[in-house]
């Protein structure tokens, strides 16, 4: 959770006119601190003026609130919104949400001191939770002091709610939109000074708010990025190796330009991790994407049944020699020479307490277990989608991305970051899955072949949407990483745990045992270490709370 502190450091409150009457209020991030987490020269602000806004005052007294964060079932589009109105002190019924686009000023990264558009390991309401009070305190703030002038009162006679500044003595009262010209006109309040409201008084927060869009939801209304279907769109799927890290040799893409509906067809080359420059940093992101074949028709169902009709030649690389049976046989390899594995060192995962070899030696009897725990697909009930639309070197997305942050569509589209407009989109369950974002690469780089190629032929361009089928979801994951335990307990002569031993063999940090995490701290002899199966081809990433989930199922099945 940040702290106000920090927020002091590196941010501040800015306040502009609305067009149409009334204020915006926002929390402005110095540009300086992202200029240098880059390591590039600091920003000058073109103009004073906070683009950041988060509370749009209109003046019929009604208020838009950003949502910054990416919605993919977990409430944060609703709970984020809930804290600013609570500290503004407004009605709900009084506030409308709107969705942010990606934008830096939002915050870049979970480890920046301060906001970020991340939705991940369940940090989005902890790392916003303090800033976004002080965004609604500050604007309730603002309107008080206003009021105070305007009656020329002290401003500890003043009272709020409802959008609405009350003189308690007098009981005159004045709308906040009323206020809002005067408020522009004032300083800003220094955050130290701001007053938050003592939880007891909160309206908003902790009670039961009906969410901003279940009505839509549940009346089948288009919320998800499924459902992104700006005008001219035509629609993509695309076909990747059946083994992780092949490569197209060749593909029939002349008779599959003649299939019904059938617009487009492309071989694309993948993109391997670049190398880093052998002095000074990255020059950008180590963007990759898989080799493939890209169809693109006038609907979803004519691309995916021209789809049926590829005849491709794979180059299936060095993981087709990979098997389940050649991992397990490493991981029993691995596990055969653990006396001679030192601890996880240096980290958190680090977990060597006494000492568990020695107290095996005298223990009155030894229990030994070996588990296997599987890969396992994320599997959301939305499949993996993502709209483009390239033209005039500009690129504009729709996203359902977890980390919109991470994406960087310009290296596909061929071009730069300040080129891309960035929407976030409803996703239809994330998982950990939508950390990765390589459909929102593929789409960016189909948008930007459909747009070159539509061109050559004097045609408009279109947006395009790629569509992955459930195959496509399962076949491709960035998986949890599948690993295996190998489990020693040895036990006095009246039953108690004197020494614990744990050696994971596995594709993945996220299987070991988290230190401080039980059953350390009730044995006094612990050793936990690591042995990481390659090489390996297959993709891994988190999946809801990672370690525990590939964890707790070993020991709680081994202790039971």
């Amino acid at each position: 959770m940040q702290t106000t502190k920090q927020l002091n450091r590196r941010s501040f409150i800015k306040v502009s006119a609305l067009a149409g009457g009334g204020i915006v209020i926002g929390l402005y991030t110095d540009p300086d601190f992202f200029a240098q987490e880059r390591g590039a020269p600091a920003p000058v602000p073109a103009t004073p003026i906070n683009p950041n806004t988060y509370i749009k005052v209109h003046a019929d007294n009604t208020f838009t609130i950003v949502a910054k964060n990416p919605e993919t079932g977990q409430g944060i589009r609703n709970s984020l919104p809930m804290v600013v109105a609570d500290e503004f002190d407004v009605d709900w019924k009084q506030v409308k949400i709107e969705q942010a686009d990606r934008d830096d000023k939002y915050g870049r990264d979970m480890g920046a001191p301060n906001v970020s558009q991340r939705e991940g390991g369940s940090t989005a309401t902890p790392q916003n939770y303090q800033p976004m009070r002080n965004v609604g305190a500050t604007g309730r703030a603002m309107m008080v002091a206003a009021a105070a002038k305007r009656w020329n009162v002290p401003a500890a006679e003043l009272a709020t709610g409802s959008g609405i500044v009350t003189h308690t003595p007098t009981k005159r009262t004045a709308t906040y939109a009323s206020l809002a010209e005067t408020a522009l006109s004032m300083p800003v309040p220094d955050l130290a000074s701001v007053k938050l409201k003592d939880p007891k008084d909160f309206k908003i927060m902790g009670k039961d708010i009906r969410g901003v869009d279940n009505f839509a939801i549940v009346t089948g209304k288009p919320s998800f990025s499924i459902d992104v279907n700006p005008p001219g769109m035509l629609h993509a799927v695309y076909e990747k190796c059946p083994v992780f890290g092949g490569k197209v040799v060749s593909a029939n893409l002349d008779e599959i330009k003649k299939l019904p509906g059938v617009r487009h067809a492309f071989v694309i080359d993948a993109r391997p991790p670049q190398p880093a420059p052998v002095q000074g940093p990255p020059a950008g992101p180590n963007v990759t994407w898989a080799s493939g074949v890209a169809i693109v028709a006038d609907n979803w169902w004519l691309a995916n049944n021209a789809r049926k009709s590829l005849k491709i030649v794979w180059d299936e690389g060095p993981v087709a020699s990979q098997s389940t049976a050649g991992y397990l046989a490493q991981a029993k390899q691995l596990a055969g020479t653990q006396a001679s594995q030192t601890p996880l060192g240096g980290g958190p995962r680090s977990a060597k307490e006494g000492d568990a070899e020695a107290a095996f030696k005298t223990a009155a009897k030894i229990v030994e277990a070996d588990y296997y725990f599987p890969l396992l697909s994320h599997a959301p009930l939305e499949p993996m989608n993502s709209t483009a639309h390239y033209k005039d070197g500009k690129l504009e997305i729709w996203s359902p991305s977890q980390t919109p942050e991470k994406v960087n569509a310009a290296i596909p589209a061929g071009i730069q970051n300040e080129d891309v407009t960035f929407h976030l989109v409803r996703a239809g369950g994330g998982f950990g899955r939508r950390l990765y974002n390589e459909y929102d690469i593929e789409v960016s780089k189909i948008a930007r072949l459909v747009s070159d190629e539509r061109a050559k032929a004097v045609l408009a361009s279109v947006p395009v949407k790629l569509l992955w089928t459930r195959e496509d979801d399962l076949h491709h994951d960035d998986y949890r990483p599948s690993g295996n335990h190998y489990l020693k307990a040895g036990l006095d002569a009246s039953g108690k745990l004197i020494a614990f031993r744990d050696y994971v063999a596995s594709h993945g940090t996220t299987s070991v045992i988290p230190a401080n995490e039980f059953p350390r701290g009730h044995v006094a002899n612990f050793w936990v270490s690591e042995g990481n199966i390659s090489p390996y081809g297959i993709p891994v990433g988190a999946l809801r709370a990672p370690p525990t989930n590939g964890v707790s199922f070993v020991l709680t099945g081994w202790t039971c």
